[in-house]
């Protein structure tokens, strides 16, 4: 199930996801099939055409990353680890579950081992994480985020609180069933800053998704396709005054159905190569 493609509102952001045993795990998230061990993943410049296309140098953008993650037998992960584009070790986040599956939350350390944040999660009884702690080296908080859900399971409210304990942002969301179709973004004023509407396939791939501007006026929209593994094959985004631009993407598959090799065409034109790595626990 894909509920959101490209941007994380009414979802607590955070590396790790929920472990609970009732809910997706975070390989089910991700679109990942089978007992994933571990994934390497870089992202190259694609050379030539569709035909001919040659890996280039390795390269890093806000969709494109070289990482390393590794995962529990749960299907969640345990760690992740970022590189840039000449395979140095940027930076890496390591997570922690009691003896149940459930996620206490993580440590962010800098490439040399330094603690640089921590994340700390509390649950409701339904399990489903109500309250998310960010904090600095020392120990001082960051921030928190404090989370509201339906009967179902899904996040109706969420509030960002900065380091002062003030409300620096809030989202509210609406639902169809377990898709979101709508959330919509306040200031600490509790203006509206913006709001997105969604919709939605039958296998509940995310097809449509409509930003609007505090005034009602659409900001941008996305289109998007998917073939027979649930992986997004076209993505058309429009924004107002600017050129539309569309992604196209190929794929070659291993034999447990998860994608190995994916070029990215923008607008026609080959752009980026990507390769994984996958292990399987066996």
């Amino acid at each position: 199930m894909k509920k959101k493609i490209f941007t994380a509102i009414c979802f607590i952001i955070v590396i790790v996801a929920l472990s609970c045993k009732d809910k997706p795990n975070e390989l089910q998230q991700a679109g990942l099939k089978s007992e994933v061990k571990s994934i390497r993943e870089i992202t190259y410049l694609a050379i030539g055409n569709q035909d001919t296309i040659v890996q280039g140098d390795a390269v890093m953008t806000q969709d494109n990353k070289n990482y390393y993650a590794t995962y529990n037998t749960d299907g969640n992960m345990l760690q992740i680890i970022t590189y840039d584009n000449l395979n140095t070790q940027l930076d890496k986040w390591i997570f922690a579950y009691n003896d149940k599956g459930i996620a206490l939350g993580g440590n962010y350390y800098s490439a040399d081992n330094t603690l640089m944040d921590s994340t700390r999660y509390i649950y409701d009884s339904k399990g489903n994480v109500t309250e998310y702690y960010h904090y600095f080296e020392g120990g001082k908080l960051k921030s928190k985020i404090l989370s509201s859900y339906d009967r179902r399971g899904n996040i109706v409210e969420e509030k960002l609180i900065d380091s002062d304990n003030l409300i620096y942002r809030t989202t509210k969301c609406k639902y169809k069933k377990n898709n979101l179709t709508e959330d919509s973004v306040f200031d600490a004023y509790n203006a509206l800053l913006y709001r997105s509407s969604y919709i939605y396939d039958n296998k509940d791939n995310l097809i449509r998704q409509t930003i609007y501007n505090a005034d009602n006026s659409v900001n941008s929209s996305g289109h998007y396709t998917y073939n027979e593994y649930g992986d997004m094959i076209s993505s058309k985004t429009e924004m107002n005054g600017q050129p539309s631009l569309y992604y196209t993407f190929s794929y070659t598959y291993d034999k447990k159905n998860n994608w190995v090799k994916k070029i990215t065409f923008i607008n026609g034109d080959a752009a980026y190569l990507t390769i994984r790595q996958i292990e399987y626990y066996k």
